[in-house]
Order: structure tokens, then sequence, then C-alpha cells
């Protein structure tokens, strides 16, 4: 596992040999720090289990649940309960499948303290060697914990908003990609009988956006694609219960404050009706700019603006314009879910 791929959802066994999951309702929605090892042998992780049964109030406060991971018996987990007297349970990993995604070695003497955020995505591995893995797990649970409040929400568009699709670094590889490609100057799609051609729309009446492809073939591509199986699809299936068949060409937008860059009110459901364009899904790569929103006009003036490598989807159905940008430039990937 990588960090921002979802943990995978397996069933483990509690200390009773009862079955537990990761996404079960008692668990899921909270930050969890996961204590993970193969056997309880090595002395440092006696020592670091002491250390989460001590900061267990503080991680109580930050609404956070601990567990650890083994892959010993229920039996063995109830006694190492018992005998260190923790407050948290010990879950077993009887076929060692989610020890091995969190690296943790086929010896006795690998661990590492994982933090999994509310909605399941991994925010950390933190392993001996890198400080004092258990205090640092208590900080990222805690902003994780604060990085939202309760808030009364009015109206809102019916759209998804996943973080942390694409890092740092693919966020800036695929800037790179659209300096140095063949730019599409304002192009919309027009729609024919059974498919969909592109025209500029040389006036600059609605669209002011230049946009270069990256090719189904490209390296890149596959890459993409894999991250959106890993974060983008899983999300979209627990949202919208819609199976996804494809993709269509990736395309990086350029909105620029030069030429006030803007998209107006659209909808994005044109097409081959035998095939119907579902879903749009626009991943920001920058953040280094103000204006160029996402809005929505039928569900109100509220607007929308996901971080550097973070994703709105929403379906092709809804009208939605994207306000000027004005200062910087804000780099998008755009495509169409089928």
């Amino acid at each position: 596992m990588k960090i921002g791929d979802f943990v995978p959802q397996i069933i483990l066994l509690g200390p009773t040999g009862a079955q537990r999951m990761l996404s079960e309702q008692r668990v899921a929605g909270h930050p969890l720090v996961i204590m993970a090892f193969r056997r309880p042998g090595l002395a440092a992780i006696g020592q670091e289990l002491d250390k989460l049964r001590e900061l267990a109030p503080r991680f109580a406060e930050a609404d956070s649940i601990v567990v650890a991971l083994t892959q010993a018996t229920p039996a063995e987990n109830a006694a190492l309960m018992a005998t260190r007297k923790l407050p948290f349970e010990i879950w077993s990993d009887p076929t060692g499948v989610l020890l091995d995604g969190f690296g943790i070695g086929r010896d006795d003497k690998s661990w590492a303290v994982a933090v999994v955020d509310p909605n399941g995505r991994l925010e950390a591995q933190l392993k001996p060697g890198s400080g004092r893995p258990a205090v640092q797990a208590l900080t990222l649970a805690k902003r994780l914990h604060e990085a939202t409040r309760p808030e009364l929400i009015k109206a809102q568009a019916p759209i998804l908003l996943i973080p942390d699709v694409f890092d740092a670094a693919m966020c800036r590889r695929l800037i790179d990609f659209w300096d140095g490609g063949r730019k599409r100057i304002n192009e919309v799609a027009v729609q024919g009988l059974h498919d969909t051609t592109y025209e500029s729309d040389a006036r600059e009446r609605i669209k002011r956006r230049a946009d270069v492809l990256i090719d189904e073939a490209d390296p890149l591509n596959l890459e993409i694609r894999d991250l959106f199986l890993k974060r983008v699809v899983p999300e979209m299936d627990k949202a919208f219960q819609c199976p996804i068949k494809s993709y269509q060409t990736l395309r990086i937008g350029c909105y620029e404050a030069s030429n006030a860059g803007a998209f107006g009110p659209h909808r994005d459901e044109v097409g081959d009706p035998r095939d119907p364009r579902l879903f749009a899904v626009s991943i920001n790569l920058n953040d280094d700019f103000t204006g160029c929103e996402l809005n929505f006009p039928e569900y109100g003036r509220q607007v929308y603006r996901p971080p550097a490598g973070g994703a709105a989807v929403f379906s092709c159905k809804l009208l939605h314009e994207v306000y000027p940008v004005r200062t910087g430039r804000r780099f998008t990937l755009l495509t169409f879910i089928h």
C-alpha cells in the first residue's frame, strides 16, 4: 500500500474469535491507529504497545480508535491484551495479507504504526527509526479529527469530493506534461448523430482554456488509470453504486488569468447515447491561483475548489460553470466516466 490508497477490507478476527473489519460501523468514520506486527516477542513492540496504552485517553479525545494487528491466534492476542493491560483490542490477520500491505516483514522483528483516515485511506506508515511512532500517530490523528467541524449544510450540489488522488510529484509531472504538449485552445464538444466532435470556441464565448491530451498508449495514462482504480473508482462505487466501464481520453487543462480563463454554464452529457458520459472528473493540480472555482447554479451560489491532487466527481447532467481565474494559472486533469 502507498499513502493515499484505501486499506483493503478483509475479514479479521477479534480477541474472542469474532469476525471484524476495518470498515465496520464501530470503526469507520474515525481516525484509526493500527499497531502492526507478526508476533509480540520483540521488546520494542511491547514498549510501543505500552506507549499506546499510555496515550489512549488522548486518542479518545481525538475521537480516534486504536487497535493492534498480528498474525497470532485470537487466544494469544487476548492473553497479550491481559498481560499488558491494554485498553484497546488486538485483532488477528490469519493470512497476513493486511500485514503484508503495511510492509511488515515475515520475521518477528518487523513492526509499524499505521494511521488510517476516517474514510479508510492510508495516511501514514510510521516505522522504527522514524522518531516516536505512537506520539506521531497521535499528532496525525488529532489533525485528521480537527480537519472538519460540525457544520449545518443548508444546500449543496450532489457531487463527490475525493482528496489526495494524486500526490505532489504526480501533479508536478502532469503540469510539466502540459508545458511540453500541443495545446488545443478553447475546444468544446459538439454532439453529432452518433459521436462527439471537438471545435474551437474561437470567440471565447463560453470557454477559455488550453488543453493537452494524454494519449491512451502513453505510460502516464496507465499510471493514472491505476490511481483511478485505487482511489476514485472505490469512492464512486460507494457513493453512486454505479458500475464503471472506462474513461475518455485524459486532458490536462490550464485556465490563465491573462485571458480570465473560465468555462461558462454547460452540461457534459454530449456523446453517443448508446454509450453515454455518466460522470465528469476534475482533479486540481495546483493551489497557487485565485478564482476559478466550480459552481453548480441549479443548487445555489456556493463554490467548490478541491485542494491540489483532489478530485471533484459529478453527474454529466448537472449544469455547472468554472468562474474566471483572477490570478495565476489553474491546472486540472479532466475526463469523463462511462
